[in-house]
């Protein structure tokens, strides 16, 4: 089988552990997900690589690779710190900061310190850095109302009903249709 069985419902954390325990074999999830090995040989045996190729005319350079950050409140109390800090939190050196605590992501700034990442981190920046098609997540790519009402429910039938494929496809491009026209 190609996914777990009843994997709904589960947290993100419970996931992580299924994979660490070898319970999985794979999961698509941010890098962040390596919080929940501990540093070593478990740690080590990550890795971060691209879905095989669905589509050749998008063939296998989209990355789906969502990059966190951080906003302001329309009136914030202290306009001017508030906008401070948020140029602080996009330099090079927060970035750096963030990254001793926490050697689960990589940096985004261009001038982000990249000299003491681990493997993982390397082929990250290394497969991001190259995409030539860079995918956020489905409900900021897409109108909320498909996400929500199609794409999501379709996904969670996948994973209870993969055999039926063909159906929950066929239902996903008829309300496509329904809701994008056409």
């Amino acid at each position: 089988p190609y996914h777990q069985t009843d994997a709904l419902g589960r947290t993100w954390q419970e996931a992580a552990q299924s994979l660490l325990r070898k319970e999985s074999g794979m999961y698509t999830l941010g890098l962040f997900m390596g919080q929940q090995f501990p540093e070593g040989a478990e740690r080590d045996d990550l890795d971060f690589f691209p879905f095989p190729e669905v589509d050749s005319a998008v063939g296998a350079d989209a990355v789906e690779a969502p990059i966190d950050g951080f906003m302001m409140a329309a009136r914030p109390r202290n306009e001017e710190g508030a906008k401070e800090l948020l140029r602080y939190l996009g330099t090079a050196e927060a970035g750096d900061t963030y990254l001793e605590s926490d050697p689960n992501n990589v940096g985004a700034h261009n001038d982000a310190d990249t000299a003491g990442y681990n493997a993982l981190q390397k082929k990250s920046q290394e497969l991001v850095s190259n995409a030539k098609s860079i995918s956020q997540f489905l409900d900021r790519d897409t109108r909320p109302d498909f996400a929500s009402t199609v794409m999501i429910p379709s996904l969670q039938e996948f994973l209870r009903n993969p055999d039926d494929i063909d159906g929950i496809t066929k239902s996903i491009e008829d309300q496509k249709a329904s809701i994008f026209g056409g």
